[in-house]
């Protein structure tokens, strides 16, 4: 079977000709990855009736839900085998507006156990492989989301982000995943490790078709208007120290054709003070609020499942990094003081990003979405970066963690791929509610780097 990306259109066009065999190639696609990429822990069955589809924008359209996303069809892990079998009571809002839009789950995707970490190895189920060189991470947490459009298994996929979880297994995979302004999209229905950090997001082939999931979700018309002149974008220029070396030759490279585009103008900023408050407090706020949004997920759960706590689900978790992380919020957690510092640390952080913004007039920030290439599967905690060992974590969160601790959207768009044929993203961020413009300036950025289209991975080409 052929594992390539696939956008709506050329969907709609294989629905229209025969909707049995639309649907049939996608739970193929989806069986056959989360065999060989670990990309799916349940696939829709096969011999279940075609949905009654709606005359609707996405009718027919197959997608894949992260499974830290509830649907009633199909049970709703959280990447852990102490939640294996546990069948949601209804569909979570965002799944429900798009099954009323015609589109259908064709199965729930894997991820880094219960989305605490950005690997996507998972020692419950299967680590999640890289399309382009499956001994490669695909990034996390939504890492499976990323995995099933990239090869051909949905049209789009949803995926969660608390501090990256969307752009960077999509940079990583070459496929566009957008992070919304958490409140854009409803968060009923998900087991959740922040209040005030997740945001369910859109995986896809390309913007346009982020913008018409968005649309259906949101209810919003998509912009039909493109802006005259050039758009501003800043770089911040920390972020682009200590990249790897084929990384910055493809960033160079996609940002001299944004320039010579005539579309894009670059602006040199510093996001430097920024950054650093937001990896000094963040992990607080996660800390604190995990356990709370955890055991309110549980309490609601059908038996015998409700009657999990917190320390009951450390003890059952496979996964060493994650299970090391619950230990350690149980027994060291954070005081509602230091939560309270971290939280004015973040309105801190948004009033540093506006004045970064308006300094220079920008439309948006646009920086590499990882610094590195997709770690190698198995190195655990550390992976090799520029010939050296660093912390895994702290390295492929170090551009993404400032905006997520803020609460703004963001959206990685493919920018080509490195010497070996991976892929390297670039990521569109913008102020906090500003969803509409930030897709529309990402079309743009899209379409100036004349790659609208995923590259095939390899030994697909």
């Amino acid at each position: 079977m052929e594992r390539r990306a696939m956008g709506l259109v050329r969907w709609r066009e294989l629905i229209a000709v025969d909707p049995r065999a639309a649907q049939e190639r996608a739970r193929d696609a989806a069986l056959e990855s989360a065999t060989d990429l670990g990309a799916f822990l349940s696939v829709a069955d096969p011999g279940s009736p075609l949905p009654q589809w709606r005359a609707r924008g996405l009718k027919g359209m197959p997608f894949a839900v992260k499974d830290n996303i509830d649907t009633a069809s199909l049970a709703t892990t959280g990447g852990s085998a102490v939640l294996d079998g546990s069948l949601p009571r209804a569909d979570a809002g965002v799944v429900r507006s798009l099954l009323d839009e015609g589109a259908w789950v064709v199965g729930k995707t894997n991820l880094h156990e219960l989305a605490l970490g950005v690997t996507s190895e998972n020692g419950a189920f299967a680590d999640v492989r890289n399309p382009y060189d499956p001994g490669r991470s695909a990034g996390g947490s939504s890492g499976g989301s990323a995995v099933a459009v990239a090869v051909g298994a949905a049209a789009f996929s949803l995926g969660t982000d608390t501090g990256g979880s969307m752009t960077i297994p999509a940079a990583c995979c070459g496929v566009v995943g957008y992070r919304p302004t958490r409140g854009r999209y409803p968060v009923d229905g998900l087991l959740s490790i922040s209040w005030t950090r997740d945001s369910i997001g859109v995986m896809a082939a390309s913007v346009a078709d982020v913008i018409a999931v968005d649309a259906a979700v949101t209810g919003r018309r998509p912009s039909r208007s493109r802006r005259r002149g050039p758009l501003h974008l800043g770089v911040p220029q920390n972020r682009l120290s200590d990249l790897d070396d084929d990384v910055a030759d493809a960033i160079v490279d996609a940002f001299s054709r944004l320039e010579g585009s005539g579309l894009i103008e670059l602006h040199e900023v510093s996001t430097a003070s920024l950054d650093a408050r937001a990896f000094e407090h963040g992990f607080a706020v996660v800390a604190f609020e995990a356990p709370r949004t955890v055991e309110a997920y549980l309490s609601e759960l059908r038996p015998p499942y409700s009657g999990l706590d917190l320390a009951t689900l450390a003890s059952g978790t496979r996964s060493g990094d994650v299970k090391a992380l619950l230990d350690h919020m149980l027994a060291d957690p954070i005081g509602r003081d230091r939560y309270r510092r971290a939280r004015d640390a973040r309105d801190a952080v948004q009033g540093d990003y506006r004045r970064v913004v308006s300094s220079v007039r920008l439309d948006a920030l646009l920086y590499p979405t990882i610094p590195a290439r997709p770690p190698m599967l198995g190195e655990g905690t550390t992976m090799t970066h520029r010939a050296r060992t660093v912390e895994t974590f702290p390295t492929l969160t170090r551009h993404t963690e400032a905006g997520a601790f803020a609460g703004n959207p963001s959206i990685s768009v493919p920018a080509g791929c490195d010497r070996g044929g991976l892929p390297v993203g670039l990521t569109v961020e913008g102020l906090r509610g500003t969803d509409d413009r930030l897709l529309e300036v990402a079309d743009m950025t899209e379409s100036a780097l004349t790659s609208t289209e995923v590259l095939v991975p390899i030994g697909e080409r």
